[in-house]
């Protein structure tokens, strides 16, 4: 595994902005609806949900460990009207634990926050 992804940021907002202009309701409405625990109950509310403070937001989240990287991506609409698109894509070291990585993740849309309207977090 090298340090680059087969899909970048670049191409996760391609395909929101599809999404958006093919009136994808169904598929948006199913990120609104993330739960906070996935079916494997790892807690996928980290990134967007716990950064957007009160915002209107649709995720589609991802983690995997260990192989060898741990993995931690928050993706999503973010504001009135899914105004804007975020998406942060990370791997870490597999030594980082799960609460460490998620709390990085946070912090990087946490300090996109002021740019995203209706006040900072």
């Amino acid at each position: 595994m090298t340090d680059s992804y087969p899909v970048t940021a670049a191409d996760v907002v391609r395909i929101y902005r599809y999404l958006l202009e093919h009136a994808a309701e169904t598929i948006l409405s199913a990120l609104a609806e993330a739960t906070e625990a996935g079916t494997d109950g790892f807690r996928q509310y980290v990134g967007i949900p716990d950064a957007a403070n009160g915002l209107p937001w649709a995720v589609k989240q991802g983690w995997s460990c260990c192989r060898p990287a741990r993995i931690l991506h928050t993706s999503g609409l973010v504001g009135e009207g899914n105004r804007y698109v975020v998406v942060v894509l990370t791997s870490h070291p597999a030594s980082v634990t799960d609460g460490v990585g998620s709390r990085r993740v946070t912090a990087v849309v946490s300090a996109l926050r002021p740019l995203l309207g209706g006040g900072t977090s």
